[in-house]
């Protein structure tokens, strides 16, 4: 069955999957392993291969700082693209957010989100601090992110610090 759950702009995007796992929240887990909070989520589309913010996003309440007046955004309202939203005026910020949840046993629920969370520490660099993912897919070449950085011949190439992970060049990684 269909159901809807609300969270704060603020909420850790681990802690909203603890809980669906918890709950039997089934739909979270596209966000396995995406660090940052849910109003980062929604402004930024975020998502894995599994899934997109989009697919889940029922509306969205947010907070014009310039004008300090709230706003619901409805499903219809909303547009997004990859890794970015096209409804939220600048200056504003998200405030909560209202999803859509299918139920399901928080077993199953639970064991997929434990099997995303593997499947990327078997494929990305998590033992090292980095934002994630650095840059956006470029989607009219054909090609992955990680594929134009290797062909630049830039994977486990370092500054200072700083460096294109060996195991996800798509990733770069904070040695110090």
């Amino acid at each position: 069955s269909v159901g809807r759950v609300t969270t704060g702009c603020s909420v850790a995007v681990s802690s909203l999957l603890r809980r669906a796992a918890q709950e039997g929240w089934a739909g979270f887990e596209c966000l396995a392993g995406v660090p940052g909070s849910v109003g980062g989520v929604i402004v930024m589309n975020a998502g894995t291969h599994l899934g997109e913010a989009k697919d889940r996003v029922h509306s969205v309440k947010s907070l014009a700082l310039d004008t300090l007046r709230f706003r619901e955004w409805s499903k219809d309202e909303m547009r997004f693209e990859y890794r970015r939203n096209l409804f939220l005026p600048s200056r504003s910020v998200v405030i909560s957010c209202e999803w859509r949840i299918d139920w399901e046993d928080p077993s199953v629920v639970k064991k997929r989100i434990d099997e995303t969370l593997e499947r990327r520490k078997a494929t990305q660099p998590v033992d090292y601090p980095s934002c994630g993912s650095v840059f956006k897919n470029p989607e009219s070449a054909g090609l992955r992110a990680w594929q134009v950085v290797d062909k630049l011949g830039l994977r486990g190439h370092r500054i200072g610090n700083a460096q294109f992970a060996e195991k996800h060049s798509n990733f770069i990684i904070n040695l110090g």
